[in-house]
């Protein structure tokens, strides 16, 4: 019999066949099942690929209105469906915390769409009760910016993505940063608690605290991160359709929103959203030396509660 665990991810319950002990146990019914095929038996995802007739279909994923199929190669292969159910075919020799970073990050920003949800790349932190989405392409500076405020009182909500719902309010995520290690160098964090999200990886997990009294929060306002090689600092508010298809770039793994079918479009939660609050486009250069300046600058803007 397979032992079963139930955290709380994402606001949702999901059971697992293994422990996650970073995450916050849960006594209700799982919304969400992830199970492993055992590495020595021949059984593999194809008996589930054979039944879907796939909208579209790439080098190593194939995705249809409510089933998604992804390798990642040196780790395995995910099968999920219906936004309730993940399957996975691991390599003989890769460790679970590989499979655990893939699932809080590509996996569960499948789940989330397929659950009709809107997950956007950033992170998030808590100011008096509302959020506010720090949002930005890859080396955009997400975490570090989340951590570098949470070193002065902020709260992080989430990190690597954020999920959106209904009336426009973010998700509470997974309970701990990723880091690079420079960035821990950079804002003089102690890294004695922290473990590589994989082994050998540069990439550091850092667990945080998250005492919150909900699971999810309005947001408050969202900054898009863009960082340069100029000096000059400054944010810049964005209006009309500019602010809605800047905010819609941010989409995790876009090309699922693109399908046909399904609930993956999540129009109406995207226009909601640009619609509650401010959208601002934060340009800085980061550096060790400028850090300091763009945290604060950052800090006071949300505090200042003049977001519209």
């Amino acid at each position: 019999m397979v032992n079963e665990y139930i955290y709380q991810i994402y606001g949702l319950n999901v059971s697992c066949s293994f422990p996650w002990h970073q995450h916050k146990r849960s006594t209700r019914p799982a919304d969400v099942t992830i199970s492993i095929i055992s590495r020595n038996s021949s059984d593999d995802v194809a008996p589930f690929l054979n039944k879907t007739n796939w909208n579209q279909e790439g080098i190593n994923y194939r995705v249809s209105s409510n089933r998604y199929y992804w390798e990642f190669e040196g780790i395995g292969k995910f099968y999920i469906e219906n936004g309730n159910c993940v399957i996975i075919a691991p390599d003989p020799e890769v460790d679970i915390n590989s499979i655990k970073t893939i699932l809080l990050g590509s996996i569960f920003g499948v789940l989330l769409y397929q659950r009709g949800q809107l997950p956007l790349i950033g992170s998030a932190i808590l100011h008096n009760n509302r959020a506010f989405l720090l949002l930005g392409k890859s080396a955009a500076g997400k975490s570090t910016l989340a951590a570098a405020l949470m070193q002065r009182g902020f709260s992080v909500l989430s990190d690597h993505l954020c999920s959106i719902g209904e009336s426009a309010s973010a998700q509470i995520g997974y309970p701990f940063l990723q880091l690079w290690q420079d960035a821990t160098q950079m804002l003089q964090i102690n890294t004695s608690q922290a473990t590589p999200i994989r082994p050998g990886h540069n990439k550091l997990q850092l667990p945080i605290e998250q005492n919150l009294n909900s699971s999810s929060f309005v947001v408050g306002g969202i900054y898009l991160l863009t960082p340069s090689s100029q000096t000059q600092m400054y944010l810049q508010d964005l209006y009309g359709f500019n602010k809605f298809e800047s905010v819609r770039d941010m989409r995790y793994l876009g090309h699922l929103c693109e399908s046909p079918e399904g609930r993956f479009g999540r129009h109406n939660y995207l226009t909601q959203l640009v619609q509650s609050c401010s959208v601002k486009r934060l340009h800085f250069e980061r550096t060790k030396k400028t850090i300091n300046q763009v945290v604060e600058m950052l800090a006071r803007d949300i505090k200042n509660k003049n977001l519209v």
